[in-house]
């Protein structure tokens, strides 16, 4: 562009229909060539000019532009009308899966991976609960697992089973899984309580019972009742001290024959007569035998002091163990007997000789301990240090899962538990395959298309800054208030689009006053907010002017770290990055815009913990800054130029424009001579 005067040139206003401002009104001077023209639809447009003879549309509208007016049109803004699944709804109208009858917008979500309804989402009225961990069951019968979609896929169920219910044990478990434990077990106690036993009535005492380990009452340890004897005590705890014992001596009981008590009981002058008490006695033979004195008995009798050893099994020692009269009887051959313990173990007879017992076997050599069920090392313990019935945990990211410690068929310990199965990526901010690393493999397309908008600014006399916060309310293609300011932003693109292009249109002579500059920003506050939260700080869009062929070439990354966004002599290269805060950034250009101008575009996403998953994103879609030299309006949402010219020159409006190429570089194009402002920016987005 030649340079011209700085004071900003005015648009002549244009017709939004496209339709020449004296369309439809007949020319006074042509004279009556004939009857009126017909007008069937009766809207003041003749049938031959009408571009909906069947239905009455005076305004002649037509948004997309392919001269069918919207009131005839099935289409009426843009895309494909077939319905080749006949459910009813055109692929323009949103139908996502034209080869399905059950997908298409109205129909119910169901929980199968896939967008039933067409609202750009798979699953979601399922996806808060789907993959979250969940328990089936109670006591020994709980299992763990993840929400699944049920078969039918009208539900999330849970994919654990519950273990089966066995019958009610002492052992401190709900083994039967209702909810309680150790419920209707006769005798069950709590390991360590202890409870009050026994009588305290006269000689009695009471005593302690304790829980054992074995969850079981142990044996009163209390003073028991004895035989009431005349002793001035209650010997049968019953409260009657010495009752049926007093005798006419006025002791103890009837008059009977002397008892041994050191009393006259018989009354007769003589004290324990016939007991011979205190003389030597004995009880038992062999090794159960006892010495002693004769002693009076509780009962009034004499016997021994003494008490006679209870007799034990016969053993090889030259002794009479059983207390049978003889010695060592039968152990020639005792028995059978065993050495060693755990997998040691052997088995042989025990035989006695000259008083010595001895087992006629060799215990085995200890090995290596196993995870078997078996004492490998001959230590007393199974299994020891495999940590069995510990919990444990196998798989990662999403795929993670827990059970316990068991034994393997080949003696090692493993986790009862298998990874859940990793599932295909989605654009979701999650690890979905478990690899560590969330939508590294996901096509991220149709989120950055929904959801993420690029921007393109141009202002006269230096009225942006650099970094500016006030302009997320763009002023749009008209002049703003205080000065000549333009701004557009990519938008979801409409039902068949491949493309879409958005178009500003500069006053005055674009020159070393003027700012150009960009902005990335992406939302999602009701879906997915961190996914759209990541996109914006780790991508950016570049935007690069140079003057005098100064720029970068296509393919080229010497733009990347931008050189700088305002200053410097005319002629030096610009660039400006939106750098991931969703403001806009301007550059100041450092001349005035013409042919021998370059501009150049990228997108580049970078993040060094998830480097797969930025690239996957910097290539799912295509920004493209387009120039049009002669003002004809590239149009809101057109995607004419799907088929971009690049840096050629086309033969018919001088159009120019660049495309990202998913590799995180620049590409660009020559811009064209001419020193009016009758021109215009563009800013578009395409699926790669």
């Amino acid at each position: 562009m030649q340079d011209a005067d700085p004071a900003p040139d005015r648009l002549t206003p244009r017709d939004d229909t496209g339709a020449p401002p004296d369309a439809g009104r007949p020319d006074a001077n042509t004279g009556d060539l004939g009857p009126p023209p017909t007008d069937g639809d009766g809207d003041g447009v003749p049938d031959d000019v009408d571009n909906c003879p069947a239905g009455a549309n005076p305004d002649q509208r037509d948004a997309d532009a392919d001269r069918i007016g919207d009131v005839c049109d099935p289409c009426p803004f843009g895309g494909d009308p077939t319905d080749a699944d006949d459910d009813g709804v055109r692929r323009c109208e949103n139908d996502c899966d034209d080869s399905d009858p059950s997908v298409s917008p109205g129909s119910v979500e169901r929980c199968n991976l896939r967008d039933d309804d067409c609202n750009g989402t798979a699953d979601d009225p399922f996806e808060a609960s789907l993959g979250a961990g969940c328990v089936v069951g109670l006591g020994a019968c709980e299992r763990f697992g993840v929400m699944v979609c049920s078969a039918d896929g009208l539900v999330a169920l849970c994919d654990a089973v519950a273990a089966p219910a066995t019958p009610e044990t002492c052992n401190a478990v709900d083994d039967d899984c209702d909810g309680s434990t150790d419920e209707g077990v006769d005798g069950c106690c709590e390991a360590g309580a202890t409870q009050a036993c026994g009588s305290a009535i006269g000689v009695c005492r009471p005593g302690l019972q304790r829980c054992e380990a074995d969850r079981r009452w142990s044996a009163c340890d209390a003073t028991p009742p004895g035989d009431e004897v005349c002793n001035a005590l209650d010997d049968d705890c019953d409260g009657v001290v010495d009752e049926g014992t007093l005798n006419a001596c006025g002791a103890c009981g009837a008059l009977s024959p002397d008892l041994c008590d050191g009393l006259d009981n018989d009354c007769d002058g003589v004290i324990d007569p016939g007991y011979d008490v205190d003389d030597p006695c004995s009880v038992g033979i062999g090794a159960c035998r006892r010495a002693g004195f004769i002693v009076c008995t509780p009962a009034g009798g004499s016997a021994c002091s003494a008490n006679e050893a209870l007799p034990a099994d016969e053993i090889c020692n030259r002794l009479d163990d059983d207390c049978d009269g003889e010695t060592d009887e039968g152990l020639l051959d005792i028995g059978p007997c065993t050495v060693g313990v755990g997998a040691c173990r052997s088995e042989g007879r025990s035989s006695c000789a000259a008083g010595e017992s001895f087992c006629a076997a060799v215990p085995g050599e200890p090995g290596v301990e196993t995870c078997n069920g078996l004492d490998d090392d001959c230590d007393g313990e199974a299994d020891e240090g495999f940590g069995l019935g510990e919990p444990c945990e196998v798989g990662q990211s999403l795929c993670r899962n827990t059970g316990v410690v068991v034994c393997d068929a080949e003696g090692a310990a493993r986790c009862s538990a298998e990874p859940l199965p990793p599932q295909p990526e989605i654009c979701n901010g999650l690890d979905d395959d478990c690899d560590l690393e969330p939508d590294d493999d996901a096509d991220c397309t149709d989120y950055l298309l929904a959801h993420c908008r690029a921007w393109l600014v141009w202002a006269d006399r230096d009225l942006v800054g650099e970094v500016s916060d006030t302009w997320d309310a763009c002023p749009a293609q008209t002049e703003d208030e205080d000065g000549d300011v333009r701004c557009v932003a990519t938008a979801p693109l409409a039902a068949g689009a491949t493309a879409g292009f958005w178009d500003i249109h500069p006053t005055g002579i674009v020159n070393f006053d003027d700012r150009l500059g960009v902005r990335f920003s992406c939302a999602d506050p009701d879906g997915s907010p961190d996914v759209a939260a990541w996109m914006q700080s780790r991508c950016a869009l570049f935007l690069g002017w140079a003057d005098e062929g100064r720029g970068a070439a296509n393919n080229s990354a010497s733009w990347g770290p931008c050189p700088q966004a305002s200053g410097g002599d005319l002629g030096a290269q610009r660039c400006i990055s939106s750098a991931g805060d969703g403001r806009f950034h301007a550059m100041l250009l450092g001349g005035t815009v013409d042919e021998n101008d370059d501009f150049g575009i990228a997108f580049v996403c970078r993040d060094a913990d998830a480097p797969r998953r930025a690239a996957s994103v910097q290539g799912a879609v295509a920004y493209w800054l387009a120039f049009d030299k002669d003002g004809t309006p590239i149009r809101d949402a057109s995607a004419s130029w799907d088929a971009c010219p690049g840096q050629g020159v086309d033969n018919t409006t001088d159009e120019r424009c660049a495309g990202t190429g998913g590799d995180g570089l620049f590409h660009g194009f020559r811009g064209r001579n001419g020193a009016s402002s009758s021109w215009s920016f563009g800013i578009g987005v395409s699926p790669r």
